[in-house]
């Protein structure tokens, strides 16, 4: 019983340290980031959108 409370409150709390987003805001201009992965096997699609 205490195990999956134990689970579910760490779960609980794991997504809510992940969900804020960042995003910074100069003017009127929203700027937002990710994560694009430049090696490995999705390489060709971060280079694509390192590229525009």
């Amino acid at each position: 019983m205490f195990m999956k409370h134990g689970i579910a409150i760490g779960a609980i709390l794991a997504v809510s340290l992940a969900v804020p987003a960042m995003a910074r805001v100069d003017g009127d201009t929203i700027t937002l980031g990710s994560s694009i992965s430049l090696t490995g096997k999705y390489a060709t699609n971060g280079l694509h959108t390192q590229r525009g």
